[in-house]
């Protein structure tokens, strides 16, 4: 049975078309406020209502919960840092090899190997005594492969990488002068690393 608008009629069921405006495709009247969904379209036959994720957030942003609404958040990292130290002079007597300890002198080709996978982000530098610049090579010693190179231009130095490198469980983090402008002695450099927990 169906109404007419005046009484009730016997008719068929046409299915979905038999709705009160016959329109299918508007069945979805909103979206609920900081659901993190946005509603598009008309809610026409031609034009029908569709649903998203908002598109609001910033490049790298994802959507999360904060116990009452979904928003952007920028993602919160795990970090550490790995450090050694070249312990003298490195002059350009040692270009080409002078390699870093990691707190007991050794030399040699010695480094810190990663237990897990992470990225590296960013370096930074200090030295007692500073010459004028120092070309340091961030490597990896399981194959010999340089993970950055980055010119230490003054004393107290720090880069963030533009492009962060991907560094793998079982790769080895060392450092290698690989050249030096003027005499600078007692050099600490450093590695950060992070990943999304």
């Amino acid at each position: 049975m169906e109404y007419s608008g005046a009484s009730w009629i016997c008719g068929t069921d046409d299915g979905l078309t038999s709705e009160v405006d016959g329109i299918v495709g508007n069945e979805v009247l909103d979206v609920t406020v900081n659901g993190g969904l946005t509603r598009a379209g008309l809610g026409t036959g031609a034009s029908p209502y569709t649903l998203g994720l908002r598109t609001d957030c910033s490049a790298n942003e994802f959507l999360s919960w904060n116990g009452s609404a979904w928003g952007c958040n920028v993602p919160v990292y795990e970090k550490i840092v790995l450090w050694a130290e070249d312990n003298g002079t490195a002059s350009a007597a040692d270009t080409g090899g002078d390699e870093y300890s990691f707190g007991n002198g050794s030399v040699g080709s010695i480094g810190i190997t990663l237990a897990e996978d992470w990225e590296l982000y960013a370096v930074s530098f200090d030295a007692e005594t500073f010459g004028t610049s120092v070309d340091v090579d961030v490597v990896n010693r399981n194959g010999g492969a340089v993970l950055h190179s980055f010119t230490a231009n003054a004393d107290d130095y720090s880069e963030t990488i533009g492009s962060p490198v991907s560094v793998s469980a079982g790769d080895v983090i060392g450092f290698t002068t690989t050249n030096t402008v003027g005499a600078t002695t007692d050099i600490r450099a450093a590695v950060y690393l992070r990943r999304l927990p």
